[in-house]
């Protein structure tokens, strides 16, 4: 139901916003201008063959553009691998439901108790 570790890591890099700001904290901006060209042809990162060769930031930095406030609506409105594999995720009934379970089951459970001072 997921795309090839390829189609997973140009998905990284649709995080244009972080890894801009990785580009500058760790290699003084030696890529910037090639990621902000990506900004208006973000479908081009599904083209690359290996887009962790692409910039200096390589693979070091996959988990922060993870994590890093991903921009999960212009990844799929770039309609290409990201978006395929969500809608595919979505028309998965029982994923769904227990995806929901886990929401509903979160909301459900009493809050953890403050550790007090002794």
């Amino acid at each position: 139901m997921i795309c090839p570790f390829r189609s997973i890591e140009a998905w990284l890099y649709q995080n244009l916003r972080a890894a801009t700001e990785i580009c500058n904290r760790e290699h003084q901006g030696a890529h910037v201008t090639k990621l902000q060209s990506w900004e208006q042809r973000r479908a081009e990162l599904d083209e690359l063959s290996a887009p962790e060769e692409e910039l200096c930031l390589g693979k070091v930095f996959n988990l922060e553009l993870a994590t890093s406030r991903f921009p999960a609506s212009e990844a799929y409105e770039v309609k290409k691998s990201f978006a395929e594999s969500v809608d595919r995720l979505r028309g998965c009934a029982a994923l769904c439901r227990a995806l929901e379970l886990t929401r509903v089951g979160a909301a459900a459970l009493p809050a953890e108790e403050s550790p007090t001072d002794t």
